[in-house]
């Protein structure tokens, strides 16, 4: 994923450049570019909120144990046109106070007293033991929903066709909705004042639709 330099903090799922160009607006008119920027910041939670993480970033988070397979909580979606990626980095179980690390394997066979093992494409990882067997992530009655502790990589390697046109259009309604309509000082969304306001609109929620995620149960 290309370096959105307009964006400080690193890449976005839209550049400024793209968003600039996409409204009609002369590459060297930055007069809005402090709004458009905040805009693209904050269409991305809304969108992966849909489809699933999309700029890659890492994830620390803890789960209950008791289970065989814990799902992670952000999974990148495997719909169509996705580059996915996830990476599990580190993987352990509490028993008591004492942190036991797992080790990551590639198949069952490898298998260990102290293994796990990720199915990318479901985005579960399983505890493993000796002779490639299964067995629960140890379930610890005092750290509760804090047993198992999981750190992860997950996004796309590029920004699917479809998220990129959807992230472009919401925006192109945003900034619209805030230029004045020849009456008097009204703007578009006084004018849409009546009619139902979302976050996404309707088309570009049906854009994201082919990367869409199934709810994650953790």
């Amino acid at each position: 994923i290309e370096e959105n330099l307009a964006t400080p903090g690193g890449a976005q799922i839209v550049s400024l450049p793209e968003v600039l160009d996409h409204l009609f607006i002369p590459p060297d008119d930055r007069t809005h570019d402090a709004t458009l920027t905040r805009f693209i910041k904050g269409v991305r939670p809304l969108i992966e909120n849909v489809t699933g993480p999309i700029i890659p970033q890492v994830f620390d988070e803890y789960y209950g144990g008791g289970h065989s397979t814990i799902s992670l909580r952000h999974q990148p979606s495997y719909g169509w046109g996705t580059s996915p990626v996830l990476q599990l980095l580190a993987v352990s179980e509490y028993r008591g106070p004492i942190e036991y690390n797992l080790s990551i394997i590639s198949n069952p066979a490898q298998g260990s007293v102290y293994s796990c093992m990720l199915n990318a494409e479901l985005g579960t990882v399983t505890r493993h033991t000796s002779g490639g067997g299964t067995m629960p992530f140890y379930d610890d009655p005092e750290h509760g929903e804090q047993t198992v502790h999981a750190i992860y990589s997950a996004g796309q390697e590029q920004v699917p066709d479809n998220v990129n046109m959807a992230a472009l259009e919401t925006l192109r309604w945003w900034y619209e909705t805030t230029q004045q309509v020849g009456k008097g000082r009204q703007t578009a969304a006084d004018e849409e004042m009546g009619k139902p306001m979302v976050g996404l609109p309707y088309h570009a929620l049906e854009m994201l639709q082919p990367t869409s995620r199934a709810p994650v149960c953790a």
